[in-house]
């Protein structure tokens, strides 16, 4: 982009453009948000080329091709470095089976269990009371938060997100009724593929096929 105004501000990271913090970057999501561009406190704003900056503003302007991808290229720049800071480290409760797999960097909470021939690429982190089933593989900076439950032969890709409270991999509904009413379940042999920069929401259940694989 192209930087009118001060080109050397510190900034201590990202806000929204309603209030805005002095010191604090923000951006003009579109037209409805101009409003806000001469009151808002932010220090810094993104905006797009097309906008007109206002004469004699005390704020340092960045002129981007889209205000709203730059912004969240921002807040991934500063969303990672917040996780580096964030020391890797397997609790003392946690059990981990033997034939597991670990990779560098990797963070485990409390009370979580880590099954046979479970694989967590580097950088992964697991939260609290977390279980991991057998034959399951965690992808490369993917973080997996505190009661999720993945049961066996799950693969997860890299840089996923499965929020608190999520179950993958469960058994699905599925049932025959015969002749005299009695139910019958059928058994499901398929897994669950959850791929690259996928974002599971809180308590959300995504089931095993029945001979298909799920695939997210």
């Amino acid at each position: 982009g192209i930087i009118y105004g001060d080109g050397v501000i510190y900034i201590k990271g990202p806000c929204g453009i309603k209030e805005g913090k002095e010191g604090y970057i923000s951006y003009i999501k579109d037209k409805t948000y101009l409003k806000y561009l001469n009151t808002s406190k932010a220090s810094a704003i993104i905006i797009d080329k097309s906008i007109k900056t206002p004469n004699n503003s005390k704020k340092t302007f960045l002129k981007v091709d889209n205000a709203a991808l730059a912004f969240i290229d921002l807040l991934k720049f500063y969303e990672s470095n917040n996780n580096k800071a964030i020391k890797s480290t397997i609790c003392k409760t946690v059990q981990i089976d033997e034939s597991a797999q670990i990779g560098n960097n990797v963070s485990i909470g409390h009370n979580s269990i880590i099954g046979e021939c479970v694989v967590l690429e580097d950088n992964v982190s697991v939260g609290e009371n977390t279980a991991i089933q057998n034959n399951s593989s965690i992808g490369y900076g993917t973080n997996i938060q505190s009661n999720v439950v993945i049961y066996r032969s799950t693969s997860i890709g890299k840089n996923c997100k499965i929020k608190s409270g999520s179950i993958i991999g469960g058994l699905g509904f599925g049932l025959i009724t015969d002749k005299d009413g009695r139910h019958h379940r059928i058994p499901h042999l398929g897994n669950v593929i959850i791929e690259n920069n996928i974002v599971v929401g809180s308590n959300c259940t995504i089931d095993r096929g029945t001979l298909d694989n799920t695939i997210i």
